[in-house]
């Protein structure tokens, strides 16, 4: 055998050796979502609960021990209580956004995240458009993130 073809024979022993090792390596699913994606997504999910006062879902996102520090520190029973009666006025509540969030995880299982928020509230043919600041931790219990705590400060409220 020439050296040419020693090299060649090498080459492609070479490329069927790496071959077989990326074919035993396991596929990644089609679109994983990320730990931190899930994290957000959880956030999201908690903002279209309270916008909705779907206090069931909420109460499910929300540990025992839950905390919100908002103009009053208040627990998870306090919180659903007060989401119900602002929802018993008639006013349509808009959705609230997530923008820009950063998440920083303390350990795999907690994670905070950070980020702007705005939501419309409509009165009367009026709409307050108001905008926070918002922070979260977050708990993962058994696959599922559960909010311990929940902070809010309004940065702009308007009339429009």
């Amino acid at each position: 055998m020439t050296e040419i073809a020693r090299f060649l024979s090498s080459a492609m022993l070479a490329l069927l050796q790496c071959a077989v090792v990326f074919a035993q390596k396991p596929r990644p699913q089609a679109h994983p979502v990320s730990i931190e994606g899930q994290v957000i997504a959880a956030e999201t999910v908690f903002q279209k609960d309270e916008s909705t006062a779907n206090l069931t879902a909420l109460k499910g996102l929300l540990l025992p021990d839950f905390v919100e520090a908002d103009r009053e520190i208040m627990n998870r029973d306090q919180l659903l209580n007060l989401i119900q009666r602002a929802h018993s006025i008639p006013c349509q509540f808009g959705d609230a956004t997530v923008e820009h969030p950063i998440v920083t995880f303390l350990d795999p299982d907690i994670a905070t995240i950070a980020y702007h928020s705005k939501q419309n509230l409509t009165c009367g043919g009026h709409v307050l458009v108001a905008e926070a600041n918002i922070s979260s931790v977050w708990v993962n219990t058994a696959g599922h993130w559960k909010a311990r705590l929940h902070a809010e400060i309004v940065t702009a409220a308007n009339v429009k």
